[in-house]
């Protein structure tokens, strides 16, 4: 199957992420990461979010620097939808900056849970509308 489209930066916005289908077949986009693995081996993109892209749309993606710690007692396997909490988890916004400082105690949980930086996540939370995040400079019907 071929296509045709683009994808490419946002006029206003450095971060905003856009891919035009400019075709009348559907088609998935979104976005990945690059997965680092052991030395000597070739790095891995792995996919952080797919969604329908229908004919003659676009879609938009602004990557955001968050990160939800959560433990799971089964092995999942990077880049696994995961739609609900395992256990309790802490939501930490790195945005500007490179580290954050967390702890983590079996019995009581994530910490701090205080700070602004900070989101706690109550076991079997549904995942999708702290991850997902509607751009609200965008109407509603984008």
């Amino acid at each position: 199957m071929s296509g045709t489209g683009t994808v490419g930066g946002s006029p206003g916005s450095s971060r905003r992420i856009t891919v035009d289908n400019e075709t009348t077949r559907p088609f998935t986009s979104g976005i990945a990461q690059l997965n680092h693995v052991a030395a000597g081996q070739a790095a891995k993109a792995t996919p952080l979010a797919a969604f329908p892209l229908h004919g003659r749309n676009l879609d938009f993606f602004t990557p955001v620097e968050k990160v939800l710690l959560m433990f799971a007692t089964a092995v999942i396997e990077t880049s696994t939808v995961v739609e609900q909490a395992f256990g309790p988890g802490l939501l930490v916004d790195l945005t500007g900056v490179a580290q954050r400082d967390v702890t983590y105690d079996v019995d009581h949980g994530w910490g701090p849970t205080k700070p602004n930086w900070t989101t706690p996540v109550d076991s079997l939370s549904l995942l999708t509308p702290l991850l997902i995040q509607q751009d609200r400079s965008l109407p509603a019907s984008a």
